[in-house]
């Protein structure tokens, strides 16, 4: 029968390397860069606070970390026409601020102006302990639907936003319920100037560029002749039900 031919195997050889005798680096692998050194970072370091400082959305690494424990909500838009108001000629502008409507509120204040506009505070009204804690409760509420997000005061005065406009609160009496809260956009911002209290800054309201269509804007003045002539055309003998709706939200 067949044979089967003797094959030589070649021992393996192992080498011992003393601990004391430093190992050569492997080569680096082909478009590899080699790691930066300390001077490298540091310029690069300096260079992000550089780009940093004059971005305004910018929020330091610690001061993100420490919002965290904050719950925000998802930010969600009630500007939503539904179809059967598709026959109104305000729809079609409702359809484009379904994203938000841009506002020029005017030219962006000095710093010094901002520091007064916060050092004087809300009105009286706002002062209150019952409506500091309608503050509280609307605030919460607010954030966690989305509408809103909480900003401290010290950022602000780090991060220093080109456009911020400083506005006093208010809490509008109810009866037989809770105030109302107000941001008076009308409040100009006073200073002591010589003795004499001084209106450094104009209003947002009085700075404020008017760019709301006039057309559409005219047809909310045409609601009730809308109803007068609905019941006036609706045939003899149909019941017509109306009902009276109110927007929580609508500010």
């Amino acid at each position: 029968g067949p044979t089967t031919a003797p094959t030589a195997s070649t021992p393996k050889r192992k080498y011992v390397v003393p601990k004391d005798v430093p190992r050569p680096r492997p080569p680096p692998k082909p478009g590899a860069r080699p790691s930066p050194s300390s001077a490298p970072r540091a310029v690069h370091a300096l260079a992000a606070t550089a780009a940093a400082s004059n971005n305004t959305n910018f929020v330091p690494r610690h001061l993100a970390a420490a919002r965290l424990d904050v719950p925000l909500g998802k930010p969600t838009s009630l500007m939503q026409p539904q179809p059967l108001s598709a026959v109104h000629p305000f729809t079609p502008t409702l359809n484009k601020w379904r994203h938000g409507i841009e506002v020029d509120c005017g030219p962006d204040w000095a710093w010094e102006v901002v520091e007064a506009a916060v050092a004087r505070g809300p009105h009286p009204t706002a002062a209150t302990p019952d409506s500091i804690a309608l503050f509280k409760d609307d605030i919460a509420y607010q954030v966690k639907a989305g509408f809103c997000k909480v900003m401290l005061w010290e950022d602000l005065q780090r991060l220093r936003p080109r456009n911020l406009k400083i506005s006093p609160v208010a809490v509008v009496p109810q009866s037989g319920r809770r105030g109302r809260i107000i941001l008076d956009l009308s409040f100009p911002v006073y200073q002591d100037v010589n003795g004499v209290v001084t209106a450094v800054q104009s209003s947002v309201n009085e700075t404020t560029e008017l760019s709301a269509p006039d057309i559409p804007v005219r047809e909310i003045g045409k609601v009730l002749p809308r109803l007068l002539h609905y019941m006036r055309d609706t045939p003899a003998g149909l019941h017509i039900l109306f009902s009276k709706l109110d927007i929580s939200d609508g500010f």
